[in-house]
């Protein structure tokens, strides 16, 4: 990941609007928490004034828009399937250093839409 993110500054990106988007910084991070534990992210982010930033890697490497990666979510719909609701928080998931059910239950009610 790190050495996309150091890669060559890109000049064809464009907003919504198809503003193109000038101004790049450099180094930006984003926590994930995957099933290998807390990592974190260093990407370029785009933008121009009164346009959110764009940040072309979390697309290239397909991340999810919270913290969770999908492999995570996966883990933890897998083992979710078999086990009551009580039994949770022995999952054997890492789920970073918030850990236990609050997490579990967001990663539950935040996949469905994925």
């Amino acid at each position: 990941m790190s050495s996309k993110a150091r890669g060559p500054r890109r000049d064809d990106l464009t907003a919504p609007d198809g503003s193109l988007l000038t101004h790049c910084r450099q180094n930006c991070e984003r926590g994930l928490t995957t099933i290998f534990g807390d990592v974190t992210v260093r990407r370029k982010g785009y933008r121009i004034a009164g346009v959110e930033s764009l940040f072309p890697l979390d697309l290239d490497l397909n991340l999810a828009q919270d913290k969770y990666s999908h492999g995570l979510r996966r883990r933890v719909a897998e083992q979710v399937a078999g086990n009551s609701f009580t039994g949770l928080g022995e999952l054997d998931v890492p789920l970073g250093e918030d850990g236990g059910l609050l997490s579990i239950e967001l990663i539950i009610w935040t996949n469905e839409a994925y």
